[in-house]
């Protein structure tokens, strides 16, 4: 009588049983299936380092005109068109830290005793940019103005077009930290810290996604010209939908929201976000 191969099996005989063999074989190969897939699927849904840049400790001088409303710009001319007129660009303008900028420009504006617009100013800051758009940050407050000069002619003003009452809906995020100083400076994880910036000034973004994955950032101004608002730092990281007064400066979008118009966002926040009335089509820029 022939008796059936034992597969019993001890850890320091030199070879394990077929069967065993087998079976380990093919439990370790489906493991490691499964480890590269789901590698696979977290790392696909993930949020993506964004092409966006902080130049830190590198300081950059810019030159230009300075203005506080609706937001603080600086105005910059890069050159000529093919008619010869004056191209511009619009920068940002943030202080360091999470505060803005209109406390030191004012300042200086009470010292000169003249209208901000009168003088070129010479800037030293951080740049930050991406995703199209320019942010300056005054690194050292007010040492970053290191220079003025009066204007001997008029300086060429931003371009700018009235694109009339718009509805945007998208995140509010704050620019410096979306920008380039904080990756994510979106969403969730990020919300704590854009009340605090909008709070202490930067001026607020409401960023839109296209239907073709591109974005579009649309600053918002209250009515009243404001940049710091504690109602609207308190949208910060949300969804939310803003009627307003959209006008471009050179490739900046602003809208001029209504004060009272935002209260009631705040009060109603659950029921704007399953609004579908939105802005479906993206808004055309001006050249």
């Amino acid at each position: 009588m022939t008796m059936a191969k034992d597969d019993f099996y001890v850890g320091y005989l030199p070879k394990a049983p077929g069967s065993l063999a087998r079976w380990l074989r093919r439990g370790i190969i489906t493991l490691l299936i499964l480890f590269v897939l789901v590698a696979v699927f977290v790392a696909g849904n993930q949020y993506h380092f964004a092409s966006t840049n902080f130049e830190y400790g590198q300081p950059t001088e810019l030159k230009g005109v300075v203005s506080l409303t609706p937001v603080p710009m600086l105005t910059i001319e890069t050159g000529k068109d093919l008619q010869g007129k004056a191209v511009t660009q619009s920068v940002l303008l943030v202080n360091f830290g999470k505060s803005g900028v209109e406390g030191i420009f004012k300042d200086v504006e009470k010292g000169l005793e003249k209208p901000l617009a009168d003088f070129e100013f010479t800037l030293s800051g951080t740049l930050i940019y991406g995703e199209g758009k320019t942010v300056f940050e005054l690194t050292d407050q007010h040492a970053s103005i290191i220079g003025h000069t009066p204007l001997n002619k008029p300086y060429s003003k931003s371009r700018q077009k009235d694109l009339g009452e718009q509805t945007a809906y998208g995140e509010i995020i704050d620019p410096k930290c979306y920008f380039g100083v904080m990756k994510p400076g979106f969403g969730k994880v990020h919300r704590s810290c854009a009340i605090r910036c909008i709070a202490g000034g930067i001026s607020p973004v409401i960023v839109k996604k296209n239907d073709d994955g591109t974005r579009q950032f649309i600053l918002l101004a209250g009515n009243e010209n404001t940049t710091e608002s504690s109602v609207i730092s308190k949208l910060a990281g949300r969804q939310v939908t803003i009627t307003g007064h959209l006008t471009q400066m050179d490739d900046w979008l602003v809208l001029k929201y209504n004060d009272q118009q935002l209260s009631q966002i705040h009060t109603q926040n659950q029921k704007l976000l399953s609004s579908k009335t939105l802005l479906d089509k993206k808004i055309p820029l001006c050249n």
